[in-house]
């Protein structure tokens, strides 16, 4: 259209001063010579090609960044999820001592009920350092000591330092 337009101002310029006046013009066929349609071609081909590759590259970084979102997103969730399970387990633990504060601060005065609490704590301890030990290797070096391996006699010794604490 542009090309048909441009024409008409050429010729309507040309033939202003003979009085003729062109109202349209129309192109109907080109014949380009073989080589020139050959270059056409080639180069309608070459900017198929270009997009083409233009369009699997923007592909392929687009396909990159969602993978890379979400796995970054994957591991903010992880990170908030042991977070989150640290805090419950800090709080549980932080409960398990309040209740243990409170039953060795309602003793009878002499130690009663407040060395039980006191005994069971550390009976409890022994038991889970052993048990500890005991899945770290097959083999365990114990002390020569009887009061190291002896519950009954290291929770003994451990009530006698708390009683003289509380004294």
């Amino acid at each position: 259209d542009n090309l048909n337009l441009n024409i008409v101002t050429a010729l309507n310029q040309a033939t202003d001063e003979w009085g003729v006046r062109c109202l349209r013009y129309e192109i109907c066929d080109i014949k380009p010579p073989p080589i020139v349609k050959d270059a056409m071609d080639h180069q309608a081909e070459a900017e198929r090609k270009k997009r083409a590759k233009i369009l699997e590259s923007e592909a392929v970084q687009t396909s990159a960044i969602n993978i890379a979102q979400g796995e970054k997103e994957a591991q903010i969730l992880q990170a908030e999820a042991q977070a989150k399970t640290i805090e419950v387990e800090a709080e549980a633990r932080a409960l398990a001592l309040l209740k243990l504060s409170k039953a060795i601060g309602q003793g009878d005065g002499k130690g009663k009920h407040g060395g039980n609490a006191v005994s069971l704590t550390l009976g409890q301890q022994w038991l889970e350092s052993w048990t500890a030990l005991a899945k770290e290797s097959t083999t365990i070096m114990l002390p020569n000591s009887n009061s190291l391996i002896d519950p009954v006699s290291m929770i003994t010794q451990g009530t006698t330092i708390y009683q003289k604490l509380s004294e």
